[in-house]
């Protein structure tokens, strides 16, 4: 277990590191991807399953009576029914710990608010959103002088963190220059056309609810 987290939590410092350079587009794929590859398959999916087929109080889901057995308390029934829903707990406890990680480890408050979301917010998307968004990735915009500039994360100059317009903003993910699609759904006339285009399905619809 101890090399298995060590191992997350050089992950998330990489991520972190990654997140911290400041590449506005870059930024919105990978939260795009975490989301789709971390948060909602390993980390919301073993919750969600675990607390529809045993609902259970969080003394049991946290019991831990082979340690209280070993230092001499009595082991009654109702224990070992106890530690046998805490083994079958054991991916609903790993996903709790990667999600505390994930909060202790990364600083990027986009990021940070919409798993925030995810996780607690009652309108949190499911995994099969049929809607998509379809945006080239938009590495440069126009600066305030007319030329084009790279998008990258604003700074706060005194703190070092990343200033944001109020506490729900996060960032636009093709919302603003992407279109609307529907999973199965692609316009002819768009075929061979989509090499350098982003997809985001999650992240918007999480960022929608947010703010």
């Amino acid at each position: 277990f101890n090399d298995t987290s060590y191992n997350l939590q050089d992950e998330l410092l990489l991520l972190e590191d990654a997140l911290r350079v400041g590449l506005t587009s870059f930024n919105e794929q990978t939260i795009e991807m975490m989301f789709a590859t971390f948060v909602y398959p390993l980390l919301l999916q073993p919750l969600v399953l675990y607390f529809q087929r045993n609902p259970v109080s969080a003394d049991d889901l946290f019991a831990d009576t082979i340690n209280d057995h070993s230092v001499g308390r009595e082991v009654k029934q109702s224990d070992a029914t106890a530690t046998e829903r805490a083994v079958i707990s054991a991916p609903a406890k790993s996903a709790l710990f990667c999600l505390a990680a994930a909060f202790q480890f990364l600083t990027n408050q986009p990021l940070l608010r919409l798993l925030f979301t995810s996780v607690f917010h009652p309108l949190s998307p499911d995994a099969s959103g049929e809607t998509m968004i379809r945006a080239k990735a938009d590495v440069a915009c126009l600066g305030p002088d007319g030329k084009a500039v790279i998008r990258i994360d604003p700074v706060d100059e005194e703190s070092g963190k990343m200033k944001c317009e109020s506490d729900r903003s996060t960032y636009i993910f093709g919302t603003v220059t992407g279109r609307k699609e529907t999973t199965g759904k692609r316009d002819s006339n768009q075929d061979g056309k989509e090499e350098d285009t982003c997809v985001f399905v999650l992240s918007p619809a999480l960022m929608e609810i947010l703010e």
